[in-house]
């Protein structure tokens, strides 16, 4: 099991301008969500409640997917697991986009990447879903002597809709 150390978790989220113990809540999540996704390879969210820190757990018993409730009327920051260590999907761009009272949404790779959306201000301009998966798909399909991954594909996609939405995008992995 890979996990950034602790500090490099400290600096995704320092310009959250967090108390400590929620700092110390979003270490506990990543390392947790990693864990229960190491387990039985599905993936799984942590929803952290920035005004009261409690965090709550959950999974879909699915590889690609999981679903996690919210309240509304608060600031929560989301983090969870991609078993195959993949950057964001279309569907995790679109419900953070739909979601405005996330502060941000994460992805802890089993790989140790760790990928970081940040709300930097309101969406300018919405995107259908069918919108986001018809850019990855363009992006994806790239010419054949455009010599990158998959994941690599996903993660251009990622940051390009990150950037025209007026989000934050940042990678971080292990050294």
């Amino acid at each position: 099991m890979l996990l950034l150390n602790e500090e490099k978790i400290r600096d995704l989220y320092s310009s959250l301008n967090l108390g400590e113990s929620c700092i110390d809540k979003i270490i506990e999540t990543h390392k947790k969500v990693l864990c229960l996704g190491e387990s039985n390879k599905f993936e799984h969210a942590g929803v952290i409640c920035c005004e009261t820190e409690k965090i709550n757990y959950f999974t879909d018993n699915h590889p690609t997917r999981v679903s996690y409730e919210c309240h509304s009327n608060k600031n929560y920051i989301v983090i969870h697991n991609h078993p195959k260590s993949t950057p964001f999907s279309p569907q995790d761009l679109y419900e953070f986009q739909e979601k405005m009272f996330h502060r941000c949404l994460s992805i802890q790779g089993h790989d140790g990447t760790a990928y970081v959306l940040y709300r930097e201000s309101e969406n300018s301009i919405k995107m259908t879903k069918n919108e986001i998966s018809e850019f990855f798909a363009r992006v994806k399909n790239l010419p054949e002597h455009v010599d990158l991954s998959n994941k690599a594909k996903k993660e251009i996609a990622g940051e390009t809709i990150a950037h025209v939405m007026g989000w934050q995008f940042i990678k971080e992995e292990v050294a």
